[in-house]
């Protein structure tokens, strides 16, 4: 150690320990070499915990995200334009090359979908990454960080991605391939869809929509869930009971809107403030959909069922809460049409 070089062990410290210098930086700094570098942390015996691995961390980032906005007016290199276009640019051809050579990706084909599905589930417990907790809080963590600015642009950005433009040229591409501006409603589309959803099990339920399910289930054996009439009830239904020839909608949640659509004035200041609500931005810095959805459904959709249901003159009754569903169950109270 006598022809060791020695460097300022303070100095060499805070970078090393406290700041997370790697070596290569440290032999720049002190213009040194590897050896050297290595040498005085064996010789100070610096020495570093988890705790200064994750505040050496930080600090990287941290200076990385320094550097890019001096250097290009962003924090982070995926936001240069250069680096984005060179990108862009990249994967375009890595396609086209696996185009003309007749090559599928792995994880572009049904077996390397499926296999990446079992991976996430296996690791987290669904089959959607998005879907867990932990990365839900990263996402809400993430968007807190941003600037109003950067919410601002990524605002500007969602809105001119639903421009009346963007939309009516989305409603042309889908009148000349299917004849209809909103290809989801056509029949042989609802058909399979639902077809899917039965198959993987992937009806959206909420929580008290089940505990009615039980319930019903208790006193109809034959109760059949998510059930579709193409003929009668062109709907995924909530509940149908065979024995009885009932259909039941329940619609519990807030999206039905706690009774059924008629028009009145207070219905339309309803409607007036979601359609507020759906022009703001959550956590994602993505417009609040569920509002627009929740529009849709109440104004459209359950209006239609009702419709249907009047005009088929179907065997039909809808609850808007359990209590009254209950009362039904017991032979207290009759809904139907």
């Amino acid at each position: 150690m006598s022809s060791m070089i020695k460097l300022d062990k303070e100095k060499l410290t805070r970078l090393y320990k406290e700041e997370g210098w790697s070596i290569t930086a440290l032999t720049e700094e002190f213009k040194v070499g590897r050896e050297t570098i290595k040498s005085n942390i064996e010789f100070y015996n610096i020495i570093l915990s988890a705790e200064d691995l994750i505040t050496a961390k930080k600090f990287r980032e941290e200076r990385k995200k320094q550097n890019l906005l001096q250097k290009y007016g962003v924090d982070n290199v995926s936001k240069i334009k250069e680096v984005r276009d060179k990108v862009s640019e990249g994967n375009k051809k890595y396609q086209e090359k696996l185009k003309e050579e007749g090559i599928t990706p792995f994880f572009g084909t049904e077996e390397g979908k499926k296999a990446a599905r079992e991976g996430v589930l296996r690791k987290y417990g669904t089959d959607n990454i998005n879907k867990t907790e932990q990365r839900r809080n990263e996402m809400k963590e993430n968007w807190n960080k941003k600037s109003d600015l950067e919410k601002k642009e990524w605002a500007e950005k969602c809105r001119k991605a639903q421009t009346k433009e963007s939309l009516e040229k989305y409603k042309r591409t889908n009148f000349q391939k299917y004849n209809t501006e909103y290809f989801i409603k056509l029949p042989e589309i609802q058909k399979k869809a639902y077809e899917g959803r039965q198959r993987n099990g992937a009806f959206i339920t909420s929580i008290e929509e089940n505990e009615v399910g039980k319930l019903l289930k208790e006193k109809f054996p034959d109760l059949k869930t998510q059930y579709r009439d193409d003929d009668r009830y062109p709907f995924t239904c909530d509940f149908y009971i065979p024995s009885l020839d009932l259909f039941i909608e329940y619609q519990g949640y807030w999206t039905h809107g706690g009774e059924p659509y008629t028009g009145t004035e207070n219905q339309l200041k309803i409607v007036e403030g979601w359609k507020r609500k759906s022009d703001e931005l959550n956590f994602k810095g993505k417009f609040k959909k569920s509002y627009k959805i929740a529009i849709n459904t109440w104004t459209v959709s359950d209006v239609q069922k009702r419709e249907t249901a009047k005009e088929n003159k179907l065997n039909w009754v809808e609850f808007f809460n359990k209590e009254s569903l209950i009362e039904f169950i017991n032979g207290n109270k009759d809904n139907s049409n």
